[in-house]
């Protein structure tokens, strides 16, 4: 069955169910323990696998029309800054100075063109980019552009920014063929076996040594969490 036709056979039901006055039901009745509400494990779950991992909706484009725009909020317990920069580009940070962690935009809507931290001075464009330190020679030989703000995943979607928490993470493999390193390959960290498989597949190297039927061994290079045996 196709997607439309399965839509179609979910519209039949649809207007069967207003027609009749009927809807669906559950073969018995459904008990949620109240554990479900009370269980702090799970909130914290639910907070990190879906509020801090998929996009959220955190501004409307209307409340930061024009260059300079900025919000600041916490959402899921981490501080975010949205701003608009100059290319009318909008960014998304964790709102949190990279040397000490204070707050650099207290929460609310405004318009500013820089960032500075209370405790030290040090002090942000709205690009997120580091552009001046108070007394810097104190702080020793830095380099301002390792600096800047942490920058999360936003997009501009339809006029809807929508942001993600989480820095999606990459790791790398290593190609082995009877011993030897063949190829590294890096894959998101979310990726799930199967997924990673297909990828080693797909690579031009790793294809070569698979249509010679060869067995392919990759771990990881960064962690030696376990091994991937593609067959």
């Amino acid at each position: 069955m196709d997607r439309k036709e399965e839509y179609n056979k979910i519209a039949e039901k649809i207007v069967s169910h207003v027609e009749n006055g009927t809807t669906d039901q559950a073969p018995e009745i459904l008990k949620v323990p109240t554990s479900d509400y009370t269980s702090h494990e799970r909130w914290s779950s639910e907070m990190k696998d879906i509020f801090q991992n998929l996009p959220l909706m955190l501004a409307l484009s209307i409340e930061m029309p024009n260059p300079g725009d900025y919000k600041a909020m916490e959402v899921t317990g981490i501080p975010v800054l949205i701003t608009r920069d100059k290319s009318n580009k909008v960014n998304a940070f964790r709102n949190v100075c990279t040397h000490r962690g204070a707050i650099v935009a207290q929460e609310g809507i405004g318009n500013r063109s820089r960032f500075s931290c209370p405790y030290h001075g040090w002090t942000y464009s709205n690009s997120g980019d580091l552009i001046g330190v108070t007394d810097k020679p104190k702080f020793g030989d830095i380099d301002n552009k390792c600096f800047g703000l942490e920058k999360l995943q936003c997009r501009d979607i339809d006029s809807w920014p929508k942001i993600k928490n989480a820095v999606e993470e990459e790791i790398k493999f290593a190609v082995q063929v009877n011993g030897k390193t063949r190829d590294i390959i890096s894959v998101k960290k979310s990726l799930k076996k199967e997924q990673v498989n297909k990828i080693i597949y797909e690579s031009s190297k790793a294809k070569k040594f698979i249509e010679n039927k060869e067995i392919i061994k990759t771990i990881f290079v960064e962690d030696k969490i376990m091994n991937y045996i593609v067959k």
